[in-house]
């Protein structure tokens, strides 16, 4: 009786020998194929595979970090299938490039002068039909596909803090079995110590790559969104981990119905900034889009840099969304927090958005973002029940004169709809 080694052999040549000629069979080259002479069917279909392997550099192979990653990778890579279209089901783009690279060298050989009294005429018609199908278009597509998969489960893995990972693409010739290397880079966090508000503080250089196929980039904006039109030249921009800090306590980042998509718009907000001036004179650099707006980073210019200093949800104190509360409901510092309403939970699970009245009128304060999502995460978390609170402690009557005038609009921020004292910074 054969060993369990011997027939786990046996299982994966079976399972190898199925997919070889379910691929085939959806290129349409199933029946020349089958033409070929018995030794060389068994030779695709037993041996002759490339690999298309992960190698995670920057770091130890068995850190938990590299460990984790190769494993979300690889879990990845099962699910990245090339859409087709004639209409046939799709298929993995992992096997279309570790299938494809072998029948390329093999037809190159059949075409090559070096063969021409070796082969059977079986052999050229499969060739033939090869190099008639539309295999450029194929493999283009699948190497797309393997970036972009590889791309969303690295940008979820890189951090605005450091590290930051990227990809490329190498390739090993190797006679018996071709291997591809998805070969993942590590770029390790850059501290820098600088002095903010007569303290030294150490500060994280910002990168303008998550999840990206070529290195990353030092982050750099121009002067002109903060006001400075007599520079020219860009300002490389720092973040402080009070930032990040701030960010993920106000947003509950451990918890993963938000995480990405907060960091998401954190990210965004890095690489296409837009600077708010607040009466104070403090910059605010928008984390949102349109009208989802969960906050504001609190920037300084210190020694020519950008210094993202601290992380602000959209009703603390010197945001426009807080001067809005106060100009329409009466709202100062003490009653926001009184009310929770500083708290991002208490808008995004609050009984808010079932109240028509108190709904619209913090969408005219700007908080219209929250209330849609809100609507989408229902019945996800703990319901908290302020609407009722909320109009008792203003009086119901406020809700009912304030006039129906949107503070923002679905093109974002304009300097008409800001409150009074705050700039739009161009």
């Amino acid at each position: 009786m054969p060993s369990k080694k011997k027939l786990r052999n046996r299982e994966k040549r079976q399972n190898r020998r199925e997919k070889f000629r379910h691929f085939l069979s959806l290129c349409g080259l199933l029946d020349a194929f089958q033409g070929l002479p018995p030794h060389i069917q068994n030779y695709f279909c037993k041996v002759h595979r490339a690999r298309l392997e992960i190698e995670v550099a920057g770091g130890d192979a068995g850190d938990t970090a590299s460990v984790e990653l190769k494993h979300a990778l690889t879990e990845e890579l099962q699910k990245a299938v090339v859409d087709r279209t004639d209409g046939k089901s799709g298929v993995n783009a992992k096997d279309v490039i570790e299938l494809i690279i072998p029948i390329q060298s093999y037809v190159n050989w059949v075409n090559s002068d070096a063969s021409r009294d070796q082969c059977a005429d079986a052999e050229i018609c499969f060739a033939r039909a090869f190099d008639a199908w539309n295999k450029e278009e194929l493999a283009e597509q699948a190497f797309v596909t393997v970036e972009k998969h590889v791309g969303t489960i690295l940008a979820c893995h890189s951090r605005i803090e450091g590290p930051l990972y990227w990809s490329s693409l190498d390739f090993r010739e190797n006679p018996a079995s071709p291997v591809i290397i998805v070969r993942i880079e590590r770029l390790a966090p850059e501290t820098e110590r600088i002095t903010i508000d007569g303290k030294v503080r150490p500060c994280v250089r910002c990168y303008d790559g998550f999840g990206r196929v070529e290195k990353p980039e030092p982050l750099e904006w121009p002067s002109s969104i903060f006001g400075i039109k007599d520079r020219t030249e860009s300002l490389p921009v720092y973040i402080q981990e009070h930032a990040l800090t701030r960010l993920c306590e106000r947003f509950r980042i451990d918890q993963p119905i938000v995480a990405d998509f907060v960091l998401g718009l954190a990210v965004r907000a890095l690489l296409t900034p837009e600077v708010i001036r607040n009466p104070n004179g403090e910059y605010l650099v928008k984390v949102g889009a349109d009208e989802t707006i969960p906050g504001y980073f609190a920037a300084s210019l210190v020694e020519e840099k950008v210094v993202l200093r601290t992380f602000l949800s959209p009703t603390m104190q010197g945001t426009p969304e807080a001067e809005l509360l106060r100009q329409k409901l009466g709202l100062k510092r003490e009653d926001i927090e009184y009310l929770h309403l500083d708290d991002p939970w208490t808008l995004l699970y609050g009984d808010l958005r079932e109240d028509k009245d108190v709904a619209s009128i913090l969408k005219e304060c700007g908080l219209g973002g929250f209330i849609e999502l809100s609507q989408a995460l229902k019945g996800s978390g703990p319901e908290r029940n302020v609407a009722n609170t909320l109009k008792n402690y203003i009086g119901k009557q406020r809700f009912v004169d304030v006039p129906a005038k949107r503070s923002f609009t679905a093109g974002g921020l304009t300097q008409k709809l800001l409150p009074a004292g705050f700039t739009l910074e161009q």
